[in-house]
């Protein structure tokens, strides 16, 4: 879980990716230093965007749980599951802290489908009612 600090967007190739800075503010699952890039594909550079469908930009100052893979050879941490992988910590249904999944998910094309304890877990983020406290213990018992 941290703090998006930075969003830096540039042209590798053909293609535009994002690197986030992120603050962490403690670590899920594994050890992370205190500070942390993230490569998104996708961002904005001058007049050109490239997002990945249904999701929803990152912000400075927004709080976030990452699920990552990494760091790779650049010291770059990476998101593999796509939106999957991503959920905004928002003010929920009940006005406590709620873990948001990404909308993105949902234009995804799933090679296989999802377990139906995460299928129930993403449908209750979606709807704003699933507590940060909840998201940590699943993916603690997910080990």
């Amino acid at each position: 879980r941290g703090m998006v600090v930075s969003l830096n967007s540039y042209y590798s190739d053909d293609s535009i990716f994002t690197d986030l800075q992120i603050n962490v503010t403690n670590d899920i699952k594994g050890s992370v230093s205190s500070s942390i890039v993230v490569r998104l594909p996708g961002g904005t550079v001058g007049a050109d965007v490239q997002e990945p469908a249904g999701s929803l930009p990152f912000l400075v100052g927004q709080q976030v749980i990452l699920l990552l893979d990494g760091p790779d050879s650049n010291n770059k941490y990476l998101i593999s599951n796509g939106s999957l992988d991503v959920f905004r910590v928002q003010s929920g249904a009940n006005g406590q802290p709620a873990a948001i999944v990404d909308p993105g998910y949902s234009y995804m094309g799933m090679a296989y489908p999802l377990d139906s304890t995460y299928s129930v877990l993403l449908q209750t983020s979606s709807n704003g009612k699933l507590s940060v406290d909840s998201l940590v213990a699943a993916i603690l018992a997910n080990q």
